[in-house]
């Protein structure tokens, strides 16, 4: 009579033996080579990224890495200097999930890169759009009673602002961050920032942009016709 077939961890003994002679094998040569593995996170950098398109979601600003190497080798790593390189030139406009490997990490010298995560990200493209704006200045306060305000004018009058479509969404004035002239005694010309609302816009031709306050004096008030003189 045949015996039954053996089950669970009396099944195939040779097999079993034979996995854990490897196993212990490769433990062996790992350790004979005194490799070691070490985990850290790395900024996600996008890259190519057409000229007429405009990168305005990244889903991780970074990757968790695993890279192994001999200690030495190791210790002479610069984490600042290891990055994700997120392939972009292929992206089209809308919302996407890119792959990422071991491959598109850079910066990490003789070491190998055996993992990485997420393998990955969600980006959101839009289209490119540039249009003209006045530029607007905004003064706070009064300058010195003697002194008044005869014109303020900004240089230049008219930028460019360039960014994703959504960006301009309900965007219809660009002035600048507040001059305060509260006690000024003298004509001024200053560097301002242009206030964009917090949207992720920039100028198209990047240039300084200055506003000049101009004062006169303010000659004392003219007392009422008929008035006594003090």
């Amino acid at each position: 009579m045949t015996p039954p077939p053996q089950t669970g961890w009396r099944a195939n003994p040779g097999l079993k033996l034979l996995s854990l002679l490897m196993a212990f094998s490769l433990w062996l040569y790992v350790n004979a080579r005194g490799q070691v593995q070490i985990n850290f996170a790395v900024p996600v950098v996008p890259t190519d990224l057409p000229a007429e398109l405009v990168l305005t979601d990244l889903g991780a600003e970074s990757a968790e890495v695993r890279v192994q190497a001999l200690p030495a080798d190791l210790e002479r790593i610069q984490p600042r200097h290891v990055e994700m390189r997120l392939d972009l030139s292929e992206a089209v406009p809308g919302e996407q999930w890119l792959p990422i490997s071991v491959d598109d990490v850079v910066g990490a010298g003789t070491a190998e890169v055996v993992h990485v995560e997420p393998r990955q990200v969600r980006v959101v493209i839009e289209r490119r759009v540039t249009r003209p704006f006045t530029v607007e200045p905004v003064i706070n306060g009064e300058p010195d009673a003697a002194r008044k305000v005869q014109r303020v004018t900004v240089d230049p009058a008219e930028v460019q602002l360039t960014g994703g479509e959504s960006a301009f969404k309900r965007f219809k004035h660009l002035t600048t961050q507040p001059v305060d002239i509260t006690g000024l005694a003298h004509s001024l010309r200053r560097e301002v920032r242009l206030d964009l609302q917090g949207r992720d816009l920039q100028m198209a031709v990047k240039q300084p942009v200055y506003v000049t306050i101009t004062l006169v004096d303010n000659p004392p008030a003219t007392p009422p016709s008929g008035a006594a003189a003090p």
